[in-house]
């Protein structure tokens, strides 16, 4: 019964604060949408201005 559970704990994929807000455009459904490099460039640059704190 405990090793159910451990797998199940280990089969959990974390998705980063990058995967989130990157889903989060497409999801939007918005068309002119940014490429994954630009939007990573994106990103970064408002954690370093606002100093999200999820990061």
């Amino acid at each position: 019964m405990l090793h159910r559970f451990f797998d199940t704990i280990r089969g959990i994929h974390t998705t980063s604060t990058f995967d989130t807000y990157m889903n989060n455009l497409q999801r939007s459904g918005r068309t002119g949408m940014p490429r994954v490099d630009e939007a990573r460039k994106d990103f970064r640059s408002f954690v370093k201005r606002d100093g999200w704190p999820l990061v």
